[in-house]
């Protein structure tokens, strides 16, 4: 009753005045519409009465509108790019405002900073040219400044704080793999970027299996550039040697536009591991050391075109392949014992593991097409996946007895995947939007695993072992999402997915034949309120799956030394998540996070200390899990924008149930992280920057064991010249070695896996056309108004 007679005491001065609609549309000269410009009307005096953003359709609209002259203000990253003045004295749709601006904003760097900011089920980040941090540097290097982004200095993983690798796309499109995109971050110029979007908790329209996310870059559309480009190489020093090549290329002129790049790897890797295994029922004691190097050299190319039918239709193009050549070689010694006792026996192993001809290819063909004037579009996607792998394990054993045993492995895997997926979104009324679409896959595997066994010095087939898993599935998925727009501080959406999932698999020696099938429904819903510029608060919900890897599915048996040994399980359940995402952003600079998530038929790899002592490795669901996340952030631009710094305080706290085994898995576990990022500009030019990182996790306990504490350092120095960057860093630098742990009642291990420090130098350099004009940060009267 009280918030009734307060809304009634705040609209009663209004009631007598006549209430209109403002409505119109921001568009380029190239016909473009402009998002996320700010629509801003004052009266003559300069009192602000309303103001908005446009959609990605270009549209605003301005409601309770009082009769009167107004001035209308349309700002883009606080430059106005367009003004003028209107008499409303009734509903008024002002259609399409083309701006006069006489250059393309994709081609403008205003001198705004880049704020990350919340829309609706994500987060948005623009105007990165803008940023001082974004001259000269990668995609993948201008991540290290976003505080809710992680990026491994290697450049193998980029994360969402608190999620897994994400999926990451390129204009709204899979590249086909987590390595394919990774290559081509590291290759795309920051400066090409238009805009980046978080999805922290994918929505009901996203593939259910995107639990930990996805990041999509936009990259700009800039007509007639020409020709532009990066060639890139770093070389880095751990205990090996290795080094890296990159080379992009953009070209764009009229309707067409083409970005393309190639990525060579030459990488070599020192392991170092030790394994102990106690089995307190019999007593054995089994201890595994591996010093071994992994080798690997990948050659990625990809292409990607676009062409603009027209004003309102384009099709594109995007086709990736990677070669793959990978050599591990492993020495192992392993050794059985009674516990706390002299060894008993041990065993030498040499194992070498090659990879030589992996080829993976992936392509894209999509069409989309605006169906209306208000920005709804239609967009139509096919994707191809072809991968094939060849593996060939050589085993040397040679007993304490002084027997010797070769043989070999061999596994053969082609996987194939095809895709079609359709999407319609719907610009209603008000701006708010429906989006409704269905997609098929179907994937077949074929594994083909040989195992010979020496027989009077020919090698003949392992008939115990040597075998065939043919595996086929298919998902039917269709989904409805609606967002709904309250008001400008109110804004909210759901969604609903259902997938259809059905798979087979036949083993060829046994034929036994294993079926799976289910239907899962995945909702979804967003809350956005933004009470005034200060405040934020959003709430998501989202739902999951995360089906087996491919790998995990054949039921075959092969030797990872003397001692071990993994099988993969056909009869793994998926894991079913459930996730509550509650963010609260304030004074621009704090932002609190609270996740809840709950998952439903984990699963793990487990280690198995079997009668012998030998070690069996399978993958096999063992429980259900709550967990708890809480982070503060804080994030600023400070000195004049020459010192981006975030620190962010993490505190988790997870249950879990469940057993394997007969084994009781239940624990509980809390545990912390603080990080610390540091992107600092040294120097009047601007051209010299220091990069320092620094995280810690405190000790944590998992269903693999008991954690040890880590810290992580990494530090990098930087300085670009006109067409040309130069920067050295290290990283693991305060890294301890990985300690896991375990002890139960019936059985122990303990492990450890070596950290080896790691410096490198990158140097860059990028040619092409320059068409970017600089506007810079002067205010004139309008702007100051405002």
């Amino acid at each position: 009753m009280s918030r009734l007679l307060f809304f009634i005491f705040v609209t009663l001065p209004i009631i007598g005045y006549s209430q209109n609609t403002l409505t119109g549309r921001i568009i380029e000269q190239t016909n473009k519409p402009l998002e996320y410009a700010q629509v801003v009307l004052q009266t003559l005096d300069s009192i602000t009465i309303k103001n908005g953003l446009t959609g990605e359709n270009g549209v605003f609209m301005l409601t309770d509108l009082p009769d009167g002259v107004y001035n209308l203000n349309v700002l883009y990253f606080s430059e106005v790019i367009h003004s003028q003045e209107l008499n409303i004295t009734q509903d008024l749709d002002l259609e399409s405002i083309v701006l006069n601006t006489g250059i393309s904003l994709d081609e403008v760097t205003i001198r705004t900073m880049p704020r990350l900011k919340k829309r609706v089920g994500k987060y948005i980040l623009t105007n990165i040219a803008s940023s001082k941090f974004a001259k000269n540097k990668t995609t993948y290097d201008f991540f290290n400044t976003i505080p809710i982004v992680e990026v491994s200095p290697d450049g193998m993983n980029l994360k969402i704080r608190n999620k897994g690798n994400a999926i990451i796309q390129i204009n709204g499109k899979n590249v086909g793999g987590i390595n394919v995109a990774l290559n081509m971050l590291q290759s795309i110029p920051a400066t090409k970027i238009k805009k980046i979007e978080i999805i922290k908790n994918p929505d009901s329209k996203y593939d259910a299996s995107n639990k930990n996310g996805i990041v999509n870059i936009i990259l700009k559309n800039e007509e007639n550039e020409g020709v532009k480009g990066i060639l890139s190489t770093r070389v880095s020093q751990s205990f090996y040697n290795s080094h890296r090549l990159n080379g992009y290329l953009s070209f764009s002129k009229d309707k067409w536009s083409v970005t393309s790049g190639i990525t060579f790897n030459n990488f070599k890797k020192k392991l170092q591991s030790n394994s102990t295994y106690d089995d307190y029922v019999n007593n054995i004691t089994t201890a595994i050391h591996s010093d071994g190097t992994n080798k690997k050299k990948d050659l990625t190319a990809y292409i990607n075109v676009n062409y603009n039918i027209n004003e309102n239709q384009n099709v594109g193009f995007q086709f990736n392949s990677i070669l793959l050549d990978r050599r591990n070689f492993s020495n192992i010694n392993s050794s059985f014992s009674n516990i706390n006792s002299t060894i008993d026996s041990t065993i030498i192993a040499n194992i070498e593991d090659k990879n030589p001809h992996n080829q993976s290819l992936f392509s894209n063909v999509n069409y989309n097409v605006q169906t209306d004037d208000n920005g709804s579009k239609l967009n139509v996607d096919y994707n191809f996946y072809n991968n094939k792998k060849e593996q060939n394990l050589f085993n040397n054993f040679i007993y304490s007895n002084q027997e010797n045993t070769n043989f070999l492995q061999n596994t053969d895997i082609k996987i194939k995947a095809h895709n079609l997926k359709t999407d319609f979104s719907k610009i209603l009324s008000n701006n708010d939007k429906m989006n409704i679409g269905a997609s098929y896959t179907y994937s077949s595997i074929d594994n083909d695993f040989f195992s010979d066994v020496l027989y009077e010095v020919k090698n003949l087939s392992n008939l115990e072992q040597t075998n065939q898993f043919i595996y086929k599935d298919y998902t039917i998925a269709g989904y409805i999402t609606y967002k709904k727009i309250f008001s400008k501080k109110f804004q909210g959406k759901i969604g609903g997915r259902l997938e259809y999932f059905n798979s087979e698999g036949k083993t060829k020696t046994n034929l036994d034949v294993k079926k799976l099938s289910n239907t899962f429904l995945f909702p979804s819903f967003s809350v956005l309120f933004i009470p005034n510029y200060n405040h934020e608060f959003s709430l998501d919900f989202g739902s999951s799956i995360i089906r087996p890897p491919y790998n995990n599915l054949n039921p075959f048996i092969y030797y990872t030394s003397p001692t071990s040994f993994r099988q993969s399980n056909p009869n793994l359940l998926p894991t079913i998540s459930y996730e509550l995402y509650f963010n609260y952003t304030f004074f621009d600079d704090f932002s609190f996070d609270f996740e809840y998530t709950r998952d439903k038929n984990l699963f793990n790899n487990f280690d198995i200390i079997l009668s012998d002592g030998n070690i069996k490795t399978i993958t096999d669901n063992w429980g259900n899990g709550h967990d708890y996340f809480f982070d503060l952030t804080y994030s600023k631009d400070l000195l004049k924008g020459n010192w981006n710094f975030s620190a962010s305080l993490s505190y988790n706290y997870n249950t879990n149930k469940g057993n394997y085994n007969s084994i009781n898995l239940d624990f509980d576990d809390a545990s912390y992280n603080l990080r610390i990022k540091n992107n600092i500009i040294l120097n009047k030019k601007q051209n010299t920057i220091l990069s320092l990182n620094y995280s810690y996790y405190s000790s944590r306990r998992s269903i693999i064991g008991k954690i040890n504490t880590l810290h992580s350092l990494t530090a990098e120095l930087s300085k670009s010249f006109k067409n040309f960057q130069i920067s050295a860093g290290a990283y693991d630098l305060a890294r301890d070695d990985l300690k896991i742990n375990e002890r139960r009642i019936k059985y122990a291990f303990y492990k450890n896996k070596k950290y080896f420090k790691t410096y490198y130098i990158n140097i860059r350099f990028f040619f092409g056309k320059e068409k970017v004009k600089r506007i810079f940060d002067k205010q004139n009267d309008i702007n100051k108004r405002l």
